[in-house]
């Protein structure tokens, strides 16, 4: 049986992506955490949503 928790993660990402006229997807393993934050305030000013998703 799969996990509940992670289907339950999917469709909420399912639910977000579908409601989005556009999005991207990008690695930042290498990104310093100071640079992710400023990059999520800009973002948010323009109405943009950010959401970071874990892949485990």
């Amino acid at each position: 049986m799969k996990n509940q928790k992670k289907l339950s993660q999917l469709a909420v990402v399912t639910d977000f992506l579908t409601q989005s006229d556009n999005f991207a997807l990008f690695k930042f393993e290498k990104t310093k955490h100071i640079a992710l934050e400023a990059l999520r305030r800009e973002l948010l000013k323009t109405g943009a949503k950010v959401r970071v998703i874990k892949n485990t």
